[in-house]
């Protein structure tokens, strides 16, 4: 049987430098990119232009495969009137079969612990709006990893992206 390579990458818009993530996905040579942030990367659009290419918003996927958009993935829980697009389920015509790939690119903790300080801790500032972002994450993920339990009970299923959840977070 023949193994599938997947890499997956924010690229965050390509800011770093378009040569130095098409040298890496070069060394690699994956069957399927998934990538976030990458709505503005022509660069890799026109590298891959011999394979299949969707875009939804900042997400991409690219693969040898056919593939096609199955559905959307966002936020159902009021936070704060939050809705946000959390992943994007492909289905991936393989050479053994179909699968999917549920492309995620959750919430940052950044946002939240960006308002806090060294003085927090006595004056309280920021502390409501680090809860506010954390209770979006939360919601975000508990959401997600439902999601992906029922969408894995229809077929394989490849969950990969920016989960934003370093042991920092």
């Amino acid at each position: 049987s023949r193994v599938i390579t997947v890499l997956s990458c924010n690229v965050q818009d390509c800011r770093s430098g378009s040569e130095r993530l098409l040298w890496e996905f070069g060394r690699v040579d994956a069957d399927i990119l998934i990538l976030q942030e990458a709505p503005r990367c022509e660069p890799i659009i026109q590298r891959y232009s011999d394979r299949h290419i969707l875009q939804h918003g900042e997400y991409t996927i690219v693969s040898r495969y056919p593939v096609r958009q199955v559905e959307e993935v966002r936020t159902s829980r009021d936070v704060d009137d939050w809705r946000r697009l959390s992943a994007i389920l492909f289905e991936v015509d393989g050479p053994h079969g179909p699968f999917q790939v549920v492309n995620v690119h959750c919430h940052t903790a950044r946002w939240g612990l960006g308002e806090l300080s060294w003085h927090s801790i006595v004056t309280g500032y920021g502390v409501d709006e680090f809860e506010m972002h954390q209770n979006k994450r939360e919601a975000e993920m508990e959401e997600l990893a439902e999601f992906c339990e029922e969408a894995s009970e229809r077929m394989p299923t490849i969950i990969a992206g920016d989960l934003n959840t370093p042991s920092s977070s």
